[in-house]
């Protein structure tokens, strides 16, 4: 199996977990993104963070979340959707200094 199969292949398995089994889903992006950083592949880095931290929101770990936009947006610091989401979660947890500058810049 090439690395990007696999890496599709775990990202299909762990969004059809996400909406019942999140824990599990983040339990399964997370082992997966561990193997994209190791190989460098930072297509795959990008979007298993992307996943990994929306599973994280539906945790309640939004500390956990924001890491993982911030290394998704590390990768594209263009994309932003990545911007608003980090926004989002500055506001939640009441950093709205963070959060003002960060839909700032989603809004460019």
């Amino acid at each position: 199996m090439t690395p990007l199969s696999e890496f599709n292949q775990a990202l299909r398995h762990a969004l059809s977990l996400a909406l019942h089994e999140p824990e599990e889903a983040l339990d399964v992006l997370r082992r997966t993104l561990v193997k994209a950083r190791a190989q460098g592949n930072r297509s795959a880095i990008s979007q298993l963070a992307r996943h990994a931290a929306v599973a994280s929101v539906r945790t309640g770990d939004l500390p956990g979340a924001l890491g993982l936009y911030e290394e998704a947006l590390a990768i594209d610091p263009t994309d932003s959707l990545l911007h608003l989401a980090i926004g989002g979660i500055h506001r939640e947890i009441g950093q709205y200094d963070e959060a003002r500058s960060a839909f700032e810049r989603g809004l460019r």
